[in-house]
């Protein structure tokens, strides 16, 4: 997609926002795990395409290994 402009700042330790002309597409905070790829994909595409922002909720969630 060559019309994409990444841009990267520290912020909260754990956090991962995805925006789409300031609009907030992902949240990392809000669903608990790193985004899917394709369904990211597909709303960026969307977008760049002329379709209104849709949040992306699909997402790995961690999962945690307790040893005791």
């Amino acid at each position: 997609m060559p019309e994409v402009k990444v841009i990267t700042r520290i912020s909260t330790r754990g956090s991962l926002e995805i925006k789409y002309n300031g609009i907030l597409i992902f949240s990392k905070l809000e669903v608990g795990g790193f985004p899917k790829l394709d369904p990211l994909v597909e709303a960026l595409k969307s977008v760049v395409n002329g379709a209104t922002p849709q949040m992306v909720t699909e997402c790995y969630k961690p999962s945690y290994c307790i040893l005791i």
